[in-house]
């Protein structure tokens, strides 16, 4: 059989029959839509392919809820700095001032660690700046007043329900105050008792009789303690339910004079800690409070016909959060060894200084030996921003 048709080769049937399928050429083609951009979500949020909504993300919603409480904070902490007896005292608080709470807080916070106390509705934090022990010669010693807590030997009681009765004369082997020796009975009636605090060494006569060459410990003489205290459980609208405080302990209390024949300018760098809160109803993120801790520093210049004093607080750290704030201490006389209450402070929020208020006092210690010029000042602060902010503090700085 005749035919003009021929065999086309595989590859080239099939691309005929392809472009048959597609109309043959005959100009008329279909265009394929491109499939839509995959929907973005702002900062913070991601998308919910079962609804295709964008929604909050777990680290997010955490933030905004730490945001929230910070406000809250803020706005209920200034409800209770606003009260004007708030203040900085130049004593720990005391039985029934403010409170019996505050009390037993602080001496948990004097047992701790970490100066952390808290007893009802009450906490109090404690800080110091006690320089690391020394050592001087140990003499014997009467133990009609003692630590308990100092006082080692294997040869006392050994627990709270034994109370251990020794021979008069004898000698128990060990250790007071660092240094070894021995504990010498020379009367009747003396006993020993294991306490949670000690070794109780009662009746009788005691004392310590160091080795020859032994030496005790010494704790630093001159120090500051500090901290600040907040009670909510405290009544009353008028009554203080925040505050702080510093005490300058010392060895050989520094003289007015002293002072006065200081010469030249000095430089006291150390910490300052508090309350503060600061809460505006327009929101903002000034918004804070909390306990506080930063950096204080004073200026002296004792060259001035009376001696001035001024300083800074800075570098303010609220839970991890630094709210750009800064107090100035304003410059002031020197009047005997310290600064008076009617000084005065001005807070500075976001770049922009508020009046001039508030108050502020310190005391200088360390008595200069070989230096001309006081080793350390402590002192408390006060400082208001318009109707907004309160702040009470206390410091320490060494030069």
């Amino acid at each position: 059989m005749n035919s003009n048709l021929k065999l086309l080769p595989a590859g080239l049937l099939m691309a005929v029959l392809a472009l048959a399928g597609c109309g043959g050429g005959g100009g008329d083609s279909t265009t394929t839509t491109p499939p839509p951009e995959p929907k973005t979500c702002p900062a913070g949020q991601a998308l919910d392919t079962s609804t295709d909504e964008c929604v909050k993300t777990a680290a997010s919603a955490e933030e905004e809820a730490a945001a929230e409480a910070r406000v809250a904070m803020a706005k209920k902490l200034r409800g209770i700095l606003a009260v004007d007896a708030v203040a900085v005292a130049t004593t720990a608080p005391a039985s029934s001032t403010p409170s019996d709470d505050v009390v037993t807080a602080l001496g948990k916070a004097n047992d701790a660690d970490d100066g952390a106390g808290k007893e009802g509705d009450a906490q109090v934090m404690v800080y110091d700046n006690k320089g690391p022990m020394t050592k001087a010669s140990a003499d014997a010693t009467d133990l009609t007043t003692f630590d308990a807590k100092l006082v080692m030997g294997s040869g006392f009681a050994t627990g709270s329900a034994e109370i251990k009765e020794h021979d008069n004369p004898s000698t128990v082997r060990g250790s007071y105050n660092g240094a070894t020796g021995g504990y010498v009975c020379s009367a009747d009636g003396c006993t020993s008792q294991r306490t949670k605090n000690g070794i109780l060494l009662t009746g009788g006569t005691w004392t310590f009789q160091p080795d020859a060459g032994q030496k005790f410990n010494v704790e630093d003489a001159d120090y500051v303690s500090y901290g600040w205290w907040l009670d909510e459980g405290i009544t009353g609208d008028a009554a203080a339910k925040a505050g702080a405080w510093y005490v300058v302990t010392q060895g050989t209390p520094i003289t007015t004079q002293q002072v006065t024949d200081a010469s030249g300018t000095a430089t006291y760098s150390g910490q300052a800690v508090g309350k503060a809160a600061y809460y505006h109803s327009l929101g903002g993120a000034s918004n804070i409070g909390g306990h506080f801790t930063a950096d204080a520093e004073l200026m002296a210049d004792f060259d001035d016909a009376n001696g001035m004093l001024s300083g800074s607080i800075t570098g303010f750290d609220i839970g991890g959060v630094n709210p750009g704030w800064s107090v100035e201490l304003m410059k002031h006389a020197i009047d005997g060894t310290g600064i008076a209450a009617d000084a005065q402070t001005k807070w500075t929020v976001d770049g922009t200084a508020g009046d001039a208020g508030g108050s502020w006092t310190a005391a200088f210690y360390g008595k200069p030996s070989d230096e001309h010029q006081p080793s350390g000042v402590a002192g408390g602060f006060e400082a208001s921003y318009e109707s907004d902010g309160y702040m009470v503090g206390a410091f320490e700085a060494e030069r």
